[in-house]
């Protein structure tokens, strides 16, 4: 039954109807889009592991096609089962992933659907409304705007939001990381960290990231080094920048590996919480490992901030 015939059969009988366009509702839930960040971060990170699992397995496959004639059969043999393996490997990590965004969509978002859905029913219920329809679906060629209660559905959700003001956002900085050995240093491990970190935090509706080319330029104009650059000379700059938060941290390469330990700091050098990383250098790994530590980062930030808002109101 489409939701224009079940309003004109609803108001026949008498029944005091209203109706709500759930995607409106949606996509205007300000508290839902931050939750829905947290998943797109979550979803990334996931589609960065899928993605570098991709890779290898393309890697391998060009590697076979381009050697395939110079090969015993021993050596094909050898070779193809690789590439079963990684095929193999890759269809797994796919499974993997649409399960966990399932079940992490319903961890996240179940709240604020079970929300917007006992606002309804106060609304509905403040209204003498008998039923609530919604006519997201696109059937609805015609309802009363009288009996659209989308927008007392939306400030109620959003009240709190309001009143507490929109999302103020922080001028943030991120340092390249301080490369404490050479092997670091020659790798160009400290800017690598740096650009991965802030394709995260540039996401974030609570920040103002500061380009990295900003960013650099202000250190090699005061000779800081990747070699050089300390937590002082962070907190220092991220004053002469006007910046709130800043983003500073070490990274050293043994072998193959590189370890990295990041902090998220305020201007004026107060720890908010640090974290550590170790990962393979070469290919996507660093890459992944440095963005998880950075939304790590961010939801220790939001705990924070949270905690100080909750402080402040009592």
């Amino acid at each position: 039954m489409t939701a224009i015939l079940a309003l004109s059969l609803l108001a026949q009988q008498g029944t005091r109807v209203g109706y709500i366009d759930l995607q409106v509702i949606m996509d205007n839930y300000k508290e839902l889009a931050e939750a829905k960040d947290e998943l797109d971060r979550y979803r990334a990170q996931w589609e960065l592991k899928a993605d570098s699992v991709k890779a290898q397995l393309d890697s391998l496959r060009r590697d076979y096609e381009e050697k395939r004639p110079m090969l015993t059969d021993q050596e094909r043999i050898s070779r193809e089962m690789e590439i079963d393996e990684k095929e193999a490997e890759y269809e797994r990590v796919l499974r993997e992933m649409v399960a966990a965004l399932e079940q992490k969509s319903q961890e996240i978002l179940t709240p604020y659907t079970d929300k917007i859905t006992a606002t309804v029913r106060k609304i509905a219920k403040d209204l003498g409304l008998e039923m609530v329809l919604d006519i997201s679906q696109k059937t609805l060629v015609y309802a009363d705007p009288k009996k659209d209660i989308t927008g007392l559905v939306l400030g109620e959700l959003n009240k709190e939001y309001v009143s507490g003001g929109p999302i103020q956002k922080r001028k943030l900085l991120i340092f390249p990381l301080k490369e404490t050995t050479e092997e670091a240093k020659s790798a160009g491990l400290g800017r690598s960290i740096q650009d991965a970190m802030s394709s995260v935090f540039e996401r974030s509706p609570r920040f103002d990231v500061v380009n990295n080319a900003q960013v650099n330029s202000s250190l090699e104009s005061q000779n800081i080094t990747t070699a050089t650059i300390s937590i002082d000379d962070a907190k220092r700059i991220t004053a002469e920048m006007g910046g709130n938060i800043f983003i500073y941290g070490t990274v050293k390469k043994t072998g193959e590996d590189a370890e990295f330990e990041v902090g998220i700091y305020l201007d004026d050098g107060t720890l908010i919480q640090k974290t550590t990383r170790r990962a393979r250098v070469s290919g996507l790994t660093l890459t992944t490992e440095a963005q998880n530590l950075a939304n790590t980062l961010l939801n220790y930030y939001i705990d924070w901030l949270q905690r100080q808002e909750e402080a402040g109101g009592k």
